[in-house]
């Protein structure tokens, strides 16, 4: 069987969408190594590292970086190329009938294309802030290899404030939209938008988009033999991922060895948080 016959073979495109349909599925299913915090990852490999090892051999974690992922889009573009072109050079029928369905080829095409190449070339990152702060400094994030990458040169240069943000709510309290604006900072100047849902701020060639949003509360520490009226050793916001009910994150005191742990316990009407703080040996301290 020649190169001609077979990519123009009916069976050959069946094949690979099955192929990339069962990618996708697999790239929802199990946990992708650039989409999730590398702590994460970690501890997930650490519960099972037979089954994610061999995940990472097949290319099961990183699933549209994968070599079988992309040769099978690519060998599905070029039977369609082919095909498209044998059926423009040998079919009858006048140029203006053909072209319809040469452009719809051709778009699914572009549209793997583009698909591939943002996959491969990207980088992507995560950026935690909480209402009212400023960051400062390197931003970084993943390269289609995994690797830590920054997203500018010039990082001194580039400041991100989060400066609001709202969840509008329907009658029944059921949040609809999510809003926050932004404002970044950078040597092309200040950009300031208000970011929503698949619509991103686009500054420097970084595009910022609304990700996902969780409890940020405000944290007072005092000495308990404080004097009446002094400062608090830690007043501020801090971002928990408290991801689901019953979970616990924690977070250090600046200046101490103590440890604030917060656990997450949803109520019918507000959330509420249980806190209680230990020291380096473990001790509770409150």
């Amino acid at each position: 069987m020649g190169l001609g016959r077979f990519l123009r073979s009916r069976g050959l495109p069946v094949v690979l969408l099955v192929v990339i349909l069962l990618g996708a599925a697999l790239g929802t299913i199990v946990p992708q190594e650039v989409d999730i915090p590398a702590a994460q990852f970690a501890a997930w490999k650490a519960g099972h590292p037979l089954f994610v090892s061999a995940c990472e051999l097949m290319g099961f974690t990183h699933v549209h970086r994968s070599w079988w992922f992309i040769a099978a889009a690519s060998l599905l573009a070029a039977s369609i190329c082919w095909c498209t072109v044998a059926r423009l050079v040998r079919s009858p029928r006048p140029v203006a009938r053909k072209a319809g369905s040469a452009l719809f080829h051709l778009s699914l095409i572009l549209l793997m294309a583009g698909a591939l190449v943002s996959k491969s070339t990207r980088i992507a990152g995560e950026l935690t802030i909480t209402e009212g702060q400023t960051v400062e400094g390197p931003l970084k994030g993943w390269d289609r290899r995994g690797r830590k990458v920054r997203f500018w040169r010039d990082e001194a240069a580039h400041r991100v404030t989060l400066e609001s943000f709202t969840a509008v709510r329907n009658k029944d309290q059921v949040a609809t939209r999510y809003e926050s604006v932004l404002v970044v900072d950078g040597p092309d100047g200040r950009r300031a938008d208000t970011v929503l849902v698949n619509h991103p701020l686009v500054h420097d060639g970084v595009a910022f988009l609304l990700h996902r949003y969780g409890p940020a509360p405000r944290f007072t520490v005092k000495n308990r033999d404080a004097a009446p009226g002094s400062e608090p050793i830690l007043r501020s916001y801090v971002n928990l991922r408290l991801v689901g009910e019953g979970r616990e994150d924690s977070f250090p005191v600046p200046g101490t060895e103590m440890t604030v742990y917060v656990r997450f316990n949803q109520d019918f009407v507000v959330p509420v948080f249980e806190v209680e703080a230990r020291d380096v040996q473990g001790e509770h301290l409150a």
